[in-house]
Order: C-alpha cells, then structure tokens, then sequence
C-alpha cells in the first residue's frame, strides 16, 4: 500500500517561510515622517513682537504728523496775516494812484506805474490762487490718506481675527497629529486553547509587546505548563 503524502508538513514550512519574510519587511519599513511644524506658541509671539514693531513705527509716524500738522497750521495762519496785509496795502496804492493829481510832464511816469502796478495784482492773484489750490490739494491728499489709514487698521483687525482662527485650528490639528504618530505599546490577555475534536479549553495568559512599526512579540503560558512565543506583524490596515 503506497505511503499517503503528508501536505501539511510542506505547507507548515511554506507559511512559516512566509511570515518569516513578512516580519523582516516589517523591520525594514521606514516609520512615516512627522512633518516639522512650527508650533503655534512660537507663532504668536512672533505676532506679537511684529505688531510692537509695527505699533512703534506708527507711534512714531502719529508724532512726525502731529508736529507738521502743527507747523502747518501755523505757517497758514501766516500765510492768511500775510495775505490781508497784502491786499490792505494794494488798496492803499491803487487809492493813491487814482487821487493823485500830477504834471502833465509825469502823465507817462503814472500810466507805466499803473500798468506796472495792475501787473503786480494780476500776478498775485495768480500766485494766491495757486497756493490756494495746491494747499487743497495736499490737505485732499492727507484727507485720503487717513482714510486709507482707518481702512488698513480694520483690515488688520479682521486678519489678526483670521490669524487667531488659524491658530486655533492649528493647534487642534497638532493634537490630532500627535495622537496619530506610532507609538509602541505593552498589551496582556487571557488564552483558550483546545482540541477542535473535543471542546475542553485550557485557559492562559499572554503578555506582548508592539513596536511603532507594528511587529508584535507575544508569550504566553495556559495550565498545561506550555509556553507559546509568536510574532506577529499586520498585513492590511484599512
């Protein structure tokens, strides 16, 4: 009678070769890489130490402002005494002008110091009404400046409020990292063993240990005083 052929001897070494494979490619498998993110307390107190540049610089910009508003304001008063003066003396001369009764022999002399004189008033009129203008000007430009300012300062206000929501986010993201980087662990169970002819299980206990890779090493020891030791590694994860 020929010899029946034993497969499971074969095929005890065949999966015994294969978790053999399994568990070296374990070992050899690079942990995922944790980027490098700047922490959120670090963030803030560059925040804070840019705006106390920043509110330094304006601080300084508010006292130039302050002082030339001052100097301005001064030198236009000047400029309107000035003025008054100006056109108190022009009436004077245009009075004297016209009342004065001269010789025939200085008639020329008068009408080309009237003309000469008209030339003066046209001329300051010209020149009082380009520094009118280029005074409005200026104030119109200043005027839209500060409503530039005003509008920057809310827009600051709005992104730092943004900024704060992305810190908090930022954050909440960091625990959630840390709570997903591999860690290894210790575990212990309990054990049944038993014959799938008759059912009598034979309780254990076990004791392992899991590295961050996933490879698991495992004792453990039932009533019968056997002893177990197994590695084990996962396959899937899903």
């Amino acid at each position: 009678m020929a010899k029946q052929f034993n497969w499971y001897r074969p095929l005890f070494w065949v999966c015994v070769i294969v978790i053999v494979w399994l568990l070296f490619k374990s070992c050899n498998k690079p942990l995922p890489v944790i980027p490098v993110v700047t922490s959120v307390p670090v963030l803030t107190e560059r925040v804070r130490v840019d705006t106390v540049l920043v509110g330094k610089v304006r601080d300084s910009v508010i006292a130039i402002i302050q002082k030339k508003e001052s100097e301005a304001n001064y030198w236009q008063n000047a400029f309107n005494v000035a003025a008054h003066e100006a056109s108190s003396l022009e009436t004077s001369l245009n009075d004297f002008i016209v009342s004065s009764v001269l010789p025939d022999t200085c008639k020329k002399y008068q009408e080309w110091i009237t003309k000469e004189y008209n030339r003066v008033l046209e001329l300051n009129k010209k020149k009082d009404l380009a520094a009118t203008n280029t005074i409005t000007s200026k104030n119109y430009i200043i005027s839209q400046k500060d409503k530039l300012i005003v509008n920057a300062n809310n827009e600051k206000k709005k992104i730092l409020a943004t900024l704060d929501t992305c810190f908090k986010n930022q954050s909440t993201l960091e625990k959630a990292v840390k709570s997903l980087r591999p860690k290894a662990s210790i575990f212990a169970g309990i054990t049944a063993t038993s014959s799938y002819q008759s059912f009598s299980p034979t309780l254990g206990l076990s004791l392992g240990y899991q590295s961050k890779k996933g490879l698991m090493i495992e004792v453990g020891a039932n009533l019968r005083k056997e002893v177990s030791i197994s590695l084990k590694r996962p396959i899937l994860r899903f």
